[in-house]
């Protein structure tokens, strides 16, 4: 809309300055100018002034013209394939977390694309911020230098969650397979690269009608880096999408592998 506005304007503009360059030859009295010459001087600019304007390099790229950052925000829920824990004794236990509470966050900002001239196909790539975060219920957890264990809590629990941060870099393919102007529909794949930036567990319980809580931050056995990749539909500003790990994320899992699905919420 606000590139359409300009068009017009820059049409008007450029219209005004020929109709002021050509002022005088409309108002002169000349009688060797007839109404028909006149008709034909003010058809022939009219026709000059808007047309060649169209054809002009500048409005086709005026036109043609994308934002400079498009951003995209996405809520899912999180969950993790069987994961199994190693002590020093070779312990195994199974992290016991909440699939219903447990969910992840991510923002991402695309400052570059590479698209086709009808912006058919395009590839973007950017940066973003993810969170992630596993709800334990009612299992505390136990975490050592070496290993997280979980004990069952008779507590009276209020928030008991591993949560992770990381730093993220989005490479995006993009293809529309409808390429009309009013087409908003778009198939997406993409690669994400995850750096971990930091870790926190917080067991908070009532005791006495008082609250406590117990808070770790750290890395908390998480890799430093994962990469995960990505699936989406979206039309308009919204859209479905399913994010996998494509390697592990945490250092003492055997297949710690994260999987989401969601909602997404774009400016393109």
């Amino acid at each position: 809309m606000w590139y359409s506005c300009q068009n017009i304007f820059k049409f008007f503009t450029i219209l005004s300055f020929l109709l002021c360059i050509n002022y005088p030859l409309f108002t002169q009295n000349n009688d060797s100018i007839s109404s028909t010459n006149k008709f034909s001087l003010a058809e022939k600019n009219t026709e000059e002034g808007m047309w060649d304007f169209e054809k002009d390099d500048d409005f086709n790229l005026a036109k043609n013209k994308t934002k400079a950052i498009k951003n995209e925000i996405d809520i899912s829920q999180l969950h993790c394939t069987k994961n199994v824990v190693f002590s020093k004794n070779n312990i195994k236990a199974n992290i016991p977390y909440n699939h219903i509470n447990s969910y992840a966050v991510s923002e991402r900002n695309y400052f570059k694309t590479l698209q086709t001239q009808k912006d058919i196909v395009s590839l973007q790539f950017g940066i973003g911020f993810s969170l992630y975060q596993l709800n334990l219920g009612r299992n505390k957890a136990i975490i050592d230098d070496d290993t997280i264990t979980f004990a069952y809590s008779n507590q009276e629990v209020t928030k008991n969650y591993l949560r992770y941060n990381y730093l993220t870099i989005p490479l995006k393919f993009n293809f529309k397979p409808f390429p009309l102007k009013q087409d908003k529909l778009q198939l997406s794949l993409a690669l994400h690269y995850n750096y971990a930036l930091s870790g926190k567990y917080q067991f908070s319980y009532n005791e006495n009608g008082f609250t406590k809580k117990e808070i770790i931050t750290g890395k908390l056995h998480q890799k430093p880096q994962f990469i995960t990749s990505r699936g989406q539909v979206t039309y308009k500003n919204f859209g479905v999408f399913f994010e996998s790990s494509l390697n592990a994320v945490f250092s003492i899992f055997h297949e710690p592998f994260f999987h989401r699905f969601g909602i997404v919420i774009c400016n393109y």
